[in-house]
């Protein structure tokens, strides 16, 4: 494939991506599952770290398309060098659609609009999970993902 070619590929799917994110609209967000562990601690430690990873599949289903998210959160404590902490939890975000979701179309959905969707869920989960485990100020880090630089010229 020479370059006006892929320019061209390039040019077409972001504009079936464009039309399919117009005809979608979220019609529930719910939580599927969730695990926490805690390794002991009666509160948060003192000097910790967050790692987040990440999981999503799809569904097509009869106009719509369901999206599985999972989150798998650990805390470490920074001072102990040992894992204080783990949650793990799955949302699923039903969308309406006439285009049925592809793995093409999906591999951008997650990178660049599956976040927007889930991330406030996940980190409003967070913050009060370790609330209750009375970790207080323990929070999901600021959602920065998705973010393109700007081209220069």
């Amino acid at each position: 494939m020479n370059a006006k070619t892929e320019q061209v590929d390039h040019a077409n799917k972001a504009v079936d991506y464009r039309r399919f994110l117009n005809q979608i609209d979220i019609v529930n967000v719910r939580l599927v599952s969730a695990r926490i562990d805690n390794a002991g601690y009666a509160g948060s430690p003192l000097k910790y770290q967050i790692e987040v990873k990440t999981q999503a599949r799809y569904e097509n289903v009869d106009n719509r398309i369901e999206v599985f998210h999972r989150y798998n959160l650990i805390v470490e404590d920074a001072k102990a060098n040992r894992t204080a902490g783990k949650l793990t939890v799955v949302f699923c975000v039903t969308y309406s659609s006439k285009i049925p979701m592809n793995d093409e179309l999906f591999r951008a959905f997650k990178e660049y609009n599956l976040f927007i969707n889930t991330w406030p869920y996940f980190r409003e989960f967070v913050h009060n999970i370790f609330a209750r485990m009375d970790w207080i100020g323990v929070v999901a880090p600021l959602y920065k993902g998705g973010v393109r630089p700007k081209k220069t010229k």
